[in-house]
């Protein structure tokens, strides 16, 4: 939710201006972990700036692409130093703004993976296709397993109920979002048409 909030703000007052946009955002990101590291860990909230970091690297991807993807040297620096700085963030992760940073290197290391090695197989396939459900239905399945000490208790139990629920649960949110845009979508066209007809 507070991401939705962040977007909404970020986005709403910044039109088409993107440098704007992320940098509002990454403002807004900040402000929140701020606040919410006086009362959790860092693991609560990091996600919020990981999504201000994928912002960026959308906004200067055309200038990611040009500048490391095409010259070998220039991307295996950049991944060098990107692991360096993972390791070393990694090392004093005790902190929460150490451990917020060490996300976001990750994240950069990996897309600086993914540039140059290409992993291709239908389950990635899958996952790529319905990120968006899976990354806002994610923490549904664990929480409500949490409840139970029984299942909680079992780790392995617990990652395979967690992993499957979020899966299902996911492909449900979808199926009930389509079929509503498409019943709101199809009422509203109704109700145009009629207008129209009266006009």
């Amino acid at each position: 939710m507070a991401l939705y909030l962040i977007s909404f703000f970020g986005l709403r007052f910044t039109l088409k201006r993107e440098c704007l946009s992320a940098a509002l955002v990454t403002v807004l990101s900040i402000a929140f972990c701020f606040v919410m590291s006086r009362f959790k860990d860092g693991y609560w909230f990091n996600t919020a700036l990981c999504y201000s970091a994928g912002m960026w690297w959308a906004v200067l991807q055309p200038k990611i692409d040009k500048n490391v993807m095409r010259n070998i040297w220039i991307w295996a620096a950049s991944l060098i130093v990107s692991v360096a700085a993972m390791y070393f963030l990694w090392r004093h992760s005790g902190s929460n703004w150490y451990y917020l940073a060490f996300a976001c290197v990750f994240c950069v290391v990996a897309n600086l993976l993914l540039m140059k090695i290409k992993i291709g197989n239908k389950v990635l396939d899958f996952f790529g296709k319905h990120v968006f459900s899976i990354y806002i239905m994610q923490r549904l399945a664990f929480l409500t397993l949490g409840l139970s000490s029984w299942i909680a208790a079992n780790t392995y139990l617990y990652f395979a109920l967690s992993f499957g629920g979020t899966i299902v649960i996911s492909l449900a949110f979808e199926l009930a979002t389509n079929y509503s845009y498409n019943k709101i979508s199809g009422a509203c066209g109704r109700i145009a048409q009629k207008v129209g007809n009266k006009k």
